[in-house]
C-alpha cells in the first residue's frame, strides 16, 4: 500500500482467561479459547477486505488444518482514512463480529434469544480499541507497536460488566446471566447456562463449528491413552465409538480397564494422566523495539506465526492436541508417554524450544522459550491445573530459557523439576529417561528409595573417589545386583558435581526428582 497513513489501530478482546477458567471438560476449555480466536479471525477478514489498511500484527499466511486457535486476542493495523472514519469503520466491523457470534449462539438453542445473547455478550466481552492520528515523522513498525501496546496494556485494568441475579444466574460461571437450562452430557440436568458456557459446552451441535474443526476437542481420558491409538488407530477409534455420546466421549475407571482387556497390553499409571504443557517466548517485547528483519518481509510477526505452524506440528507428531498457539503463547494437551513408549512430553518440549530458536531467534540470543508442564490425573480439575501450568511457565521465565515440570500423582506424591534447555541437568534429565524408558539399565524402585534415605550422608560427600566408595559400600546388596542403573546413576552424580555448578546436595536433589519421574513414566504401580 503506497498512498499515505493517516491513522493507526489497536484492537483487544478478552478476558480469556477468565472464559477458560470456567471449564470443567477439555472441550469446554478449548472452546473458550477458540471463541476468542475466531473472533479476531472474523475482525481480521473484515479489516483486511476493505483494502484501506495494512495489518502489521498478527500476521497470517497459509493456516495449517487445526482446531487450534491461532489468531492472538489484539490487532495493530494502520488505516489511510483520517482518525474519525476509521474509528466509526471498526466500530462498524466490531458490530457485525458481534452480531455474527449472537446469532451463532442463539440459533444453537432458539434463534428467538438473539436479543438476549446479544446483550449479554456486549456487556461482559471486554472488547477495547484505540485510533491514533499517524506519527508525522513516520516511524518503523516496531515503534508503532510499541505506541499502540502502551494503549492497550491500560485497557486490561479498567473493565465492569453486569453480574446475574442469583435466581437466575448461569450455574457453571457463576457470573453471567443465564438465558436457558439444559442436560449436560454425563452431568447434571436442567442446569441454568449463560451465552458463553452453553457455547462452550454444545457447540458441535453446529454445523459451521464442525467444518471448521471436526469432531469435538478430546477428552482428557482420550489425550492420555493416545498410545493405545498409535499401536492401532482403527481399532482405538472402534473403542471410541463404542461409548460415544452426542459426539464426545468422556472417560471413567472401566473405560481404561476395557482398553487395556482389547489391545491386549497392560495398563500402566502414566495412561490415566495427560500434561498441560504453556509456553511463552522470553524478552519479545525488548526484541519487537529492536527488531531488525534479515529482509523487508522478514517481520517478528512472520516469524512467529512460522513458529507457530512449526509448533501446531510437533503437536501433531507428538499425539497431543494444541489449544492455542498465537504469537509467542501456547497452550497444549499432551499424552505424558508416545511413540514406542519411550518419546515424552520432555521431548516434545525440548524440540519446540529448539523450533523457537530457529524460527524466532534465528541464533541472535535476543529470545527464548519458557515452559510449564503440569501432569495431572485425568480427573483432576481443569482449572486448577491450568492455573498450576502457568505457575510452573512462572517459574520458568524467572530463569529464562527453561522448563519448570511438576507432576501430581493421585496419592499425593509431587514430582518438581525446573532446568535451563540445554543445560547439563536436561541433558542428564532426558538421558536418565531414554535409558530407563527403552529397557537398556534397570532401575530397582528400591534403589530409589535407599538413596532418598540416604542423602543426608550422600550430600558430606567432596570427591568422585567418595562417590564411588559411596555406591559400593550402600548398594552391595542382592537386590541391586538386579539394577543395571546402578553404576549409570553414580556416573551421573559424579559428573554433576563438577558440571552443575551447585552444591552436591543440589545435584542429589535433581537426581532424585529424575527418578522418580522415570519411575512413573516406566509404569511402576503407585
Amino acid at each position: 500500500m503506497s498512498q499515505q497513513y493517516q491513522s493507526l489501530i489497536g484492537f483487544t478482546i478478552g478476558p480469556i482467561g477468565e472464559v477458560m477458567s470456567h471449564s470443567k471438560k477439555s472441550r469446554e476449555l478449548w472452546c473458550g479459547s477458540y471463541f476468542f480466536s475466531w473472533y479476531m479471525k472474523e475482525l481480521f477478514e473484515r479489516i483486511n477486505s476493505c483494502g484501506s489498511y495494512e495489518i502489521l500484527i498478527p500476521f497470517i499466511g497459509t493456516i495449517p488444518k487445526t482446531r487450534a486457535g491461532i489468531y492472538s486476542d489484539h490487532l495493530i493495523a494502520r488505516s489511510i482514512k483520517n482518525k474519525q472514519d476509521t474509528f466509526d469503520e471498526i466500530e462498524d466491523f466490531n458490530k457485525q463480529t458481534l452480531e455474527l457470534f449472537s446469532k451463532l449462539i442463539a440459533d444453537l438453542k432458539d434463534p428467538s434469544a438473539y436479543s438476549t445473547v446479544h446483550t449479554i455478550l456486549k456487556d461482559y466481552l471486554q472488547i477495547k480499541f484505540v485510533v491514533l492520528d499517524y506519527p508525522a515523522h513516520n516511524p518503523k513498525d516496531a515503534e508503532l507497536i510499541s505506541i499502540i501496546d502502551s494503549h492497550l496494556l491500560a485497557f486490561e485494568s479498567n473493565r465492569s460488566f453486569t453480574l446475574g441475579k442469583s435466581t437466575e444466574t448461569c450455574q457453571r460461571c457463576n457470573i453471567l446471566p443465564s438465558f436457558t437450562k439444559e442436560d449436560i452430557p454425563f452431568e447434571e440436568k436442567n442446569v441454568r447456562l449463560c451465552p458463553i458456557c452453553y457455547l462452550k459446552l454444545f457447540h458441535y451441535n453446529n454445523s459451521k463449528w464442525k467444518s471448521i474443526v471436526g469432531r469435538s476437542f478430546p477428552s482428557t481420558g482420550e489425550i492420555s491413552t493416545r498410545e493405545f491409538k498409535i499401536i492401532d488407530e482403527s481399532k482405538y477409534n472402534d473403542f471410541l465409538r463404542t461409548k460415544q455420546k452426542e459426539d464426545i466421549n468422556e472417560f471413567e475407571d472401566e473405560d481404561f480397564k476395557k482398553l487395556s482387556s482389547e489391545f491386549g497390553i497392560k495398563l500402566k499409571p502414566y495412561h490415566k494422566y495427560f500434561a498441560i504443557v504453556t509456553a511463552d517466548g522470553d524478552g519479545v517485547g525488548s526484541l519487537a523495539k529492536n527488531f531488525t528483519g534479515t529482509s523487508p518481509s522478514d517481520t517478528l510477526s512472520k516469524r512467529l506465526f512460522d513458529y507457530s505452524k512449526s509448533a501446531i506440528d510437533l503437536t501433531n507428531k507428538y499425539n497431543g492436541e494444541m489449544v492455542y498457539c498465537g504469537g509467542d503463547d501456547l497452550l497444549a494437551f499432551m499424552p505424558v508417554v508416545t511413540e514406542k513408549g519411550i518419546q515424552t512430553v520432555i521431548d516434545f518440549v525440548k524440540e519446540l524450544s529448539d523450533s523457537y530458536k530457529s524460527i524466532v531467534d534465528k541464533g541472535t540470543k535476543q529470545t527464548s522459550l519458557s515452559v510449564g508442564i503440569n501432569i495431572q490425573y485425568y480427573k483432576y480439575p481443569l482449572s486448577i491445573g491450568l492455573d498450576e501450568a502457568y505457575q510452573h511457565e512462572g517459574k520458568a521465565k524467572i530463569l529464562k530459557d527453561s522448563v519448570a515440570i511438576q507432576l501430581t500423582q493421585h496419592s499425593g506424591q509431587s514430582t518438581k523439576i525446573h532446568e535451563k534447555f540445554d543445560s547439563h541437568q536436561q541433558q542428564h534429565l532426558c538421558l536418565i529417561l531414554n535409558r530407563v524408558l527403552s529397557g537398556s539399565i534397570h532401575l530397582h524402585h528400591a534403589m530409589l528409595h535407599k538413596l532418598i534415605m540416604l542423602k543426608p550422608l550422600l550430600v558430606h560427600i567432596t570427591n568422585d573417589d567418595q562417590i564411588k566408595n559411596f555406591f559400593l559400600n550402600h548398594f552391595n546388596e542382592e537386590v541391586h545386583n538386579t539394577s543395571s542403573g546402578i553404576n549409570f546413576i553414580r556416573d551421573i552424580l559424579i559428573e554433576g558435581r563438577s558440571k552443575y555448578g551447585t552444591a552436591i546436595s543440589e545435584v542429589v536433589d535433581n537426581i532424585i526428582q529424575y527418578l522418580r519421574l522415570a519411575e512413573f513414566l516406566r509404569g511402576e504401580d503407585e
